[in-house]
C-alpha cells in the first residue's frame, strides 16, 4: 500500500483571491500571475490559485504549463472539482475527448449538481457522435436548473444532429423565453 502524503490545503482571504480572479476576468494575465506568485509564498498549498493560474496558462494557449497547474492543484485537493472541469475543457481542447469525458465526469462524482460540467460532458459526446448520451448530460443539467441557457442551446443542437428537428425547434424556442437574445 502507497503511503500518500497529505497536505494541509491553504487558501488565501477571499478578498485577494477577489482580486486575482478580478485580473483574470480583465484578462490581465501578467497583473494576475504576479499577484498568484506573491500569494503563493505564503500560501504555497492553494489549490484555488493553482487552477486560477492554469486557466491564465490555458488562454494563453500554453498548455502543458496549464495542465501542470492543475495537476498541483489535484495534488493538493482531489476533491477540486472545477479543476477536474478545467482539465477536461483543455483535453477537449486539444484533441483529448475522451479523457475529457473522464474528467467531467470524476467533476461530477464529486458534486452531482455541477452544470457547467454537465454542459461540458455534453459537448464532448456531441463532439464524438455519442448524441443521445449528450442529451442526457443536458438533461442532468436542466433538472437542476431549467433555465440553464447553454444547456438549452447545445441539447437542441444535439436532437438538431439525431434529425428530431421539431425537438430541437421546441427546445429553442423555450430558451427564447428564457432570454431573447440566448439563440
Amino acid at each position: 500500500m502507497k503511503n500518500k502524503i497529505k497536505l494541509d490545503i491553504q487558501e488565501p482571504p477571499q478578498d485577494e483571491l477577489r482580486c486575482v480572479i478580478d485580473l483574470y476576468s480583465k484578462g490581465k494575465f501578467k497583473e494576475a500571475i504576479e499577484q498568484i506568485n506573491i500569494l503563493l509564498k505564503d500560501f504555497k498549498n492553494s489549490a484555488v490559485l493553482y487552477n486560477i493560474y492554469g486557466l491564465i496558462y490555458f488562454n494563453l494557449k500554453q498548455y502543458d504549463a496549464s495542465m501542470n497547474c492543475y495537476k498541483k492543484a489535484i495534488i493538493i485537493n482531489s476533491k477540486n472539482y472545477e479543476t477536474y472541469n478545467n482539465i477536461g475543457i483543455l483535453l477537449q481542447n486539444t484533441g483529448n475527448p475522451d479523457d475529457a469525458i473522464k474528467n467531467y465526469k470524476i467533476a461530477l462524482e464529486i458534486n452531482t449538481s455541477y452544470l457547467q460540467a454537465y454542459n461540458n460532458l455534453g459537448l464532448s459526446l456531441s463532439d464524438i457522435g455519442k448524441n443521445n448520451d449528450a442529451i442526457d448530460s443536458y438533461k442532468s443539467a436542466l433538472r437542476i436548473n431549467p433555465n440553464f441557457l447553454d444547456a438549452q442551446n447545445n441539447m437542441a443542437l444535439a436532437y438538431q444532429k439525431i434529425g428530431a428537428l421539431e425537438t430541437a425547434i421546441k427546445i429553442f424556442k423555450k430558451a427564447l423565453k428564457v432570454n431573447p437574445n440566448s439563440v
